[in-house]
């Protein structure tokens, strides 16, 4: 079994930042110890943090081994050749990854490693919207390579070297673009981790175009992803706990895989294999749904896929009507249908018994 490690940066004074950016607060975390946890959730357990400045300081806090660059101040380069001077032998390939990028998803992590083993690169790359983004993943293969590299460009450059025996790998992870060099970029990131676990808007288009999903399809999605919201924060304001953010992405990609067979379930293991586990349920659930207790954020987002007809509000009778016609000859199909719009008739109801409104009085957001 292969074994790996991941290299992090962490010996830079942080001086555009103004504060010591592996300390630094991201909603309840330092970014170090985030990007450690990150690592320990891909299943790696070699972790070196490579420190420089305030070395003291981030061996107190940090669940991992420590290496102190003398030279940290001559550039990354030398970090990076102290971290991989630390790996032993029987590691295959390793991360480098500074710590001022914290918002890598496990799943990219794991993403990267299933490409790597199935076939020997050199280097992988992720990428988001086709921009290259960070950790490299690299093989120790050329490790020595690394460690007597003294040219200008540093590892960026050296790497470029490798290219005919490289992958670059498509991501939804909008994180391995995200630094923190300033603190403009500490608030994105702080805006960017609220949605977490969940995509967020980028990510979702991402997610889209990777899916090749039709403008017809995107148009409709939109619509009962604003919907659902709308009804969410108005059920909210009612006293319920909504998870506004599930409701908001569930919806916006409930129709992912539209078109292929059990296309519901499908998209929820598409949505799972691009690291959004958190949606499996919401996605699975919009054409089916059983057990109607309370009104949670996959009854919203069923409610609202049965109202929104591509990117129109339609009466529920109406749309119930207009299927049993299609599918009248097939006594299978006609029962199916029945169920459902029982069930979406069932919904909308708890829905406006709570909120004091007819769904269709309410109104759709940008």
């Amino acid at each position: 079994m292969k074994k790996y490690a991941a290299i992090i940066l962490s010996a830079g004074y942080s001086s555009r930042m103004g504060e010591f950016k592996p300390v630094m607060d991201l909603h309840g975390q330092t970014a170090i110890n985030r990007v450690i946890n990150t690592f320990k959730e891909a299943n790696i357990d070699n972790i070196y943090v490579v420190s420089g400045h305030n070395d003291d300081l981030i061996k107190n806090i940090v669940d991992a081994k420590v290496v102190h660059n003398k030279y940290f101040d001559k550039g990354m380069l030398e970090s990076v050749k102290t971290g991989v001077s630390q790996l032993s032998e029987d590691i295959d390939a390793f991360f480098i990854l500074p710590v001022d990028i914290p918002c890598i998803n496990s799943y990219t992590l794991k993403t990267i490693i299933h490409e790597y083993e199935k076939r020997n690169y050199i280097v992988i790359h992720p990428t988001f919207s086709n921009i290259k983004g960070h950790p490299p993943f690299i093989s120790t293969s050329i490790s020595k390579k690394i460690l007597s590299y003294n040219e200008s460009g540093g590892l960026k450059n050296l790497l470029s070297f490798y290219k005919d025996r490289s992958k670059n790998i498509q991501v939804a992870d909008r994180g391995i673009l995200l630094d923190m060099d300033n603190k403009e970029d500490y608030k994105v990131i702080l805006d960017y981790i609220s949605y977490f676990p969940y995509p967020d808007e980028l990510e979702c288009k991402e997610i889209m175009r990777i899916c090749n999903v039709n403008e017809k399809t995107k148009l409709h999605m939109e619509y009962v992803a604003k919907l659902a919201r709308v009804i969410a924060l108005k059920l909210n304001e009612n006293g319920c706990n909504i998870n506004i953010n599930l409701t908001y992405t569930g919806a916006l990609l409930h129709d992912i895989k539209k078109g292929e067979k059990q296309h519901a379930k499908q998209g929820a293991v598409t949505i799972s294999k691009l690291g959004y586990p958190c949606l499996y349920e919401v996605i699975k659930s919009h054409m089916d749904i059983s057990e109607i207790e309370k009104i949670g954020e996959r009854e919203i987002i069923y409610i609202c896929d049965k109202l929104i007809k591509e990117a129109q509000m339609i009466d529920i009778n109406e749309r119930h009507k207009s299927s049993i016609n299609r599918y009248k000859n097939c006594e299978d199909a006609v029962s199916n249908i029945n169920k459902r719009f029982d069930n979406a008739k069932k919904i909308k109801n708890m829905i406006e018994e709570i909120i004091g409104c007819q769904i269709e009085k309410l109104q759709i957001k940008g």
